[in-house]
């Protein structure tokens, strides 16, 4: 489950944000041209568009109406169901808005504070080296570890049945954090679980409960639910797929209910009404929507791009705020563009597209009545590229060192590492992945990314190691 919805190659960036004065207006959506826009819409998704292939969902908000909105594709390949504006998609992280929500919503009540230890209200979680807090936890500054990156270390399938139980159990399990909490930014589904657990707790009610009682009910939201009754039939429900070779489709087995960082189900309809309140002025929303849109704060006074589930940054010089989901096949962005009162909304049920990309050529097309200029290819946006150091190239002798089998207690699961043919292959049941050495006590698929093993230095047996995968740093592995 991501931020943002954008591959590498991209030629714009998109981060999120909030309400600014702009010295220059923006041409209204209701401008000439409407016929020339619905055209190019259709045009833009024009591979989707049609009853045999899984597409998006399309909504364009302007002052707090639903303008345009328009299904593309096939909400179910079974019975040929056409998707629309009523169609109830799975949104993954996009759902993490709500549960912030929900949160900002108990401490402007005084029902808890943004600075509360977490352990107050969910115990199971071990006590670290320094505190977590639930604004560490908002703000994904909390250095937990992301529950979803530790399923994928001890190979657990995304199809089998879970939820919010055993993702605690999970956590409780891990005797270390990533980083000491308020010092850096790192992306964290667990910090998200764990405040759904929050607000259950504290208000002795469901998330569901909550959530439809302080939010869904009052803007008529008739259609959103968090899916807490997994066997329960929903209407309009998507089926969401993955493309397989020539040109076949996968549905996914459903069975995943980890919820508050994901599993909300929603329509088009449902978060146009959600995306009004964003510009209430009464005092119960404007307060809450104050405090949604706030920036997380490092411990030495770096202002994050992060708010309450929200993202905050800028797209063609306008300020927007944003989240993206994906998980299970589903894939989808929500931008608003605030001091416009400019909304986009893309749900789609098709795991390889891409609606960050998507949502911002529709904002091109109805908000701005033009093609975003080329990014100038010279000028990189990303990192500055770095000289890799020189691989190391031992012999067979020197990996036998790293062959056994290691067991970690916080994964509950076994690796085995083993020589074929002077190649060193990590085992786990019948996976198999070479690894490849980069220093003397270092292997890894890629050193930057995911099962990068870390053996301390020397020359006799390894006793174990270290795993760090992304968005989970520092799993230890000892030797059975």
């Amino acid at each position: 489950m991501s931020v943002w919805m954008r591959t590498p190659s991209c030629r714009r960036t998109i981060l999120a944000l909030v309400t600014v004065w702009l010295a220059t207006p923006i041409p209204a959506v209701a401008q000439q041209g409407r016929a020339e826009k619905e055209a190019a819409t259709d045009a833009l998704f024009e591979a989707w568009n049609r009853i045999d292939s899984p597409g998006c969902s399309v909504g364009i908000i302007e002052d707090g109406q639903l303008i345009f909105t328009r299904g593309y594709g096939s909400a179910n390949l079974d019975y040929g169901v056409p998707l629309d504006e009523t169609s109830v998609f799975y949104i993954a992280s996009t759902s993490k808005q709500f549960t912030a929500a929900a949160i900002a919503r108990l401490a402007l009540d005084a029902e808890l504070s943004l600075d509360d230890e977490i352990q107050e209200y969910v115990p199971e979680i071990p006590r670290y080296e320094w505190p977590v807090t639930i604004r560490h936890l908002v703000h994904h500054t909390s250095g937990i570890r992301d529950y979803l990156a530790l399923m994928q270390m001890a190979r657990q399938n995304y199809e089998n049945y879970w939820d919010n139980d055993s993702g605690i159990e999970f956590l409780s399990r891990q005797k270390a954090l990533n980083f000491q909490p308020g010092s850096e930014y790192l992306y964290s589904n667990s910090g998200y679980i764990l405040l759904a657990e929050i607000v259950e707790r504290v208000t002795g009610k469901t998330l569901q409960e909550y959530t439809f009682e302080e939010f869904f009910a009052p803007l008529e939201m008739s259609a959103t639910t968090w899916g807490e009754d997994y066997a329960a039939v929903i209407p309009n429900r998507v089926v969401s797929y993955d493309r397989r070779p020539r040109d076949a489709y996968r549905t996914w087995l459903k069975h995943f209910h980890g919820k508050g960082d994901g599993n909300l189900l929603t329509t088009v309809e449902d978060l146009a009404q959600w995306d009004r309140m964003f510009y209430e002025t009464d005092g119960r929303w404007a307060e809450l929507t104050e405090l949604a849109l706030t920036r997380g704060v490092l411990n030495d006074g770096t202002e994050l791009e992060y708010a309450f589930g929200l993202g905050r940054g800028e797209y063609r010089g306008l300020e927007i705020t944003s989240h993206a989901g994906g998980m299970l096949g589903f894939r989808t962005q929500f931008i608003r563009f605030p001091a416009e009162r400019f909304s986009v909304i893309c749900l789609c049920n098709l795991g390889h597209i891409n609606p960050g990309d998507l949502s911002l050529e529709l904002a091109d097309i109805w908000l701005f009545e033009s093609e975003a200029p080329e990014e100038d290819e010279a000028s990189p946006t990303g990192p500055e590229a770095t000289e890799e150091s020189e691989a190391w190239e031992p012999d067979a002798s020197e990996l036998e060192r790293f062959v056994g089998s290691f067991y970690s207690q916080e994964l509950d699961v076994s690796y085995a590492i083993e020589l074929r043919g002077g190649e060193v292959y990590l085992v786990q049941g019948d996976d198999s992945t070479r690894l490849r050495p980069f220093e003397p006590h270092v292997l890894a698929i890629d050193p930057r990314g995911f099962n990068r093993l870390e053996f301390e230095p020397g020359t006799g047996l390894a006793n174990g190691f270290t795993v760090s995968s992304g968005r989970v740093r520092g799993i230890v592995f000892e030797r059975r």
